[in-house]
């Protein structure tokens, strides 16, 4: 799990307030399983720099990349550690795009998407206009988050960028329909065409 802009490491067992609700819901409904967990590691940037971006800063951005290393990272181990383990990744805000860039590259870390679960984004910021996966909230179906919002300023401030966020519906890695995206209209980040607007 990843958590969310400015949520701390060390509070919600490092998830942030909304990862760490899922979990502990997620948990409730599975039986006969442990149900295990790990806090991404990255610097999950203020939301207060968002602000920064109508100007061209980059410093929201800085860091995901950090998160996306650690997370395929710590998954490359437990698949090759646990080979019955299967997995559910979730994030929040800037958390969930760092999910959904971990998530694109799934087929090229050699990850086996049939020990891939499921994967919840809420306020995911690579949220795309006509977007693959599962759709919840009250966005529209047009609402894109702040990586296409500032699309120049997030690729020059990451390596691991958002590609075009359509995760894959067909093949040997459609998890399309195993992902879950949360938006409601608004929304800073994950509706960014709404909520900034040029002057």
């Amino acid at each position: 799990g990843a958590r969310g802009s400015g949520q701390g490491a060390t509070t919600d067992r490092g998830l942030g307030k909304q990862v760490n609700a899922f979990l502990s819901e997620y948990g409730l409904r599975i039986s006969n399983r442990r149900v295990g967990y790990y806090p991404v590691n990255y610097p999950a940037q203020s939301i207060g720099t968002l602000a920064l971006l109508v100007n061209g800063d980059g410093t929201y951005f800085k860091g995901m990349d950090a998160g996306v290393v650690d997370a395929l990272s710590l998954l490359k181990q437990r698949y090759a550690m646990c080979p019955s383990e299967h997995y559910v990744l979730a994030g929040f805000s800037q958390g969930a795009m760092v999910v959904h860039r971990v998530l694109s590259r799934m087929a090229g870390a050699g990850l086996a998407a049939s020990r891939f679960d499921g994967a919840v984004l809420i306020a995911d910021g690579d949220r795309a206009a006509y977007r693959s996966e599962r759709i919840r909230g009250t966005a529209s179906n047009t609402a894109f988050g702040v990586t296409w919002r500032f699309l120049g300023t997030s690729q020059l401030m990451t390596r691991y960028d958002a590609f075009t966020s359509r995760l894959p519906s067909t093949g040997t890695y459609a998890i399309a329909a195993k992902t879950v995206s949360i938006c409601d209209a608004g929304d800073a980040v994950c509706d960014a065409g709404a909520a900034f607007v040029d002057a």
